[in-house]
């Protein structure tokens, strides 16, 4: 999710770029949810209509919406994991690092795939290369999340700014054009 804000931020976009970014995923993935979800049109329209769906996917820019986006998107590959292996490991090796807690859905879709592997005995180079990737992604996202320390950040240099530099870097942030007029 970082790195997919990356770019805004580096280009200097303001804030509300993020959460034009986040409110595109959110529509991503109710028009994946809508169209291939195996429920009635009544109930992909209450679930759209939720309050998660409508608020804390669409509004609140966090990296939960690119994680529903993605789970999704398995849900919509899973029928075909064997035909499309590299297609679905990729979507779990994102899974696992959009969000802490989604470790757990995407190493449990990754340990299923293994043991449906072994059960059906498919030992081809496409679906091993596929529980690889898998495997690949777990290993750095439990690296990266787990065991490598926080960020360290100086706020020191921050001390030294002052208020009122703080202040006019906030107004342009979420400001970026000029309230002043000129006659």
């Amino acid at each position: 999710f970082h790195l997919c804000l990356m770019p805004m931020a580096k280009l200097g976009l303001p804030y509300f770029s993020q959460a034009v970014f986040n409110w595109c995923l959110a529509v991503a993935a109710v028009l994946i949810f809508f169209i291939w979800a195996p429920f009635s049109r009544i109930t992909k329209c209450v679930f759209i209509l939720s309050y998660y769906m409508m608020f804390e996917y669409a509004v609140v820019v966090r990296p939960y919406t690119l994680a529903i986006l993605l789970i999704f998107i398995i849900a919509t590959l899973y029928p075909q994991r064997f035909k499309i292996p590299i297609r679905y490991a990729i979507v779990v090796f994102l899974l696992f690092h959009t969000e802490n807690i989604c470790f757990a859905i995407a190493a449990s879709m990754t340990a299923l795939f293994g043991f449906e592997l072994l059960r059906e005995k498919r030992y081809d180079r496409w679906t091993l290369g596929a529980l690889l990737i898998m495997i690949i992604g777990g290993l750095l996202a439990f690296v990266q999340g787990f065991l490598l320390p926080p960020d360290h950040m100086d706020y020191h240099t921050f001390k030294m700014i002052g208020y009122d530099n703080a202040l006019r870097a906030v107004q342009k942030t979420f400001f970026p054009f000029s309230l002043s007029y000129t006659l």
